[in-house]
């Protein structure tokens, strides 16, 4: 059985962005203007890590009970999708007190010695039927497949593929933060400078390269 394995985020860009320009014509003057698709931070976003996907499909079906809302699910393998009571975690999300759901994961995952993994959900899928809650696991030491907890935000059906989760591997370190008063004003006159002159010049000068395979 295909159980949808992990893969480089690169793989699994959002439609929606693929489909735009990188430019458009804006204003009376109709001059270009880059689009989002120009923006390399996000470009960097949506290529970094790797894509956990739902392995079945499974439907759901938001309740009102007893002052909060409750999930059923319909799946079919029985211990892919499982429950959380408000009481695990008693607070109120957008108004409302939520049993949560969680997703049993087929994969395990693995990182080198002193290095963890952020899990989150992909913000650019724009998903708007359930929200998952980010998390930090130590997979160099953590044996076990790394399961997710989150909440339905009104019914759906989750298909087999669909992407559930980012996992973006990061060495440990310390940290020791320092805050310093810069020059703001020359540091804004040279920031509008640059923009001026260069555009693209993120990309062109400070932009490196990041491998995900």
């Amino acid at each position: 059985m295909d159980l949808y394995p992990p893969q480089p985020a690169s793989k699994i860009i959002p439609d929606w962005y693929k489909q735009i320009p990188n430019e458009i014509m804006h204003g009376q003057e109709k001059h270009a203007v880059p689009t989002i698709k120009k923006c390399v931070p996000v470009l960097d976003y949506l290529t970094t890590g790797y894509i956990l996907r739902h392995a079945y499909q499974t439907d759901f079906k938001v309740l009102n009970e007893h002052g909060r809302r409750n999930t059923e699910y319909m799946c079919p393998m029985k211990d892919y999708v499982s429950a959380h009571p408000h009481e695990q975690c008693p607070i109120k999300i957008e108004g409302d007190n939520h049993n949560y759901i969680k997703f049993n994961q087929p994969w395990m995952v693995r990182t080198p010695p002193g290095y963890s993994t952020l899990f989150f959900q992909p913000f650019y899928n724009m998903n708007e039927d359930y929200v998952m809650f980010p998390s930090v696991v130590d997979t160099d030491t953590h044996d076990d497949s790394v399961n997710f907890v989150g909440y339905a935000k009104q019914d759906f059906v989750a298909d087999p593929g669909d992407p559930l989760m980012i996992a973006m591997p990061f060495k440990r370190d310390n940290w020791k933060s320092e805050i310093i008063y810069d020059d703001y004003l020359g540091k804004t006159v040279y920031s509008h400078f640059i923009k001026k002159v260069w555009h693209g010049t993120y990309a062109k000068f400070f932009h490196q390269k990041k491998n995900y395979r």
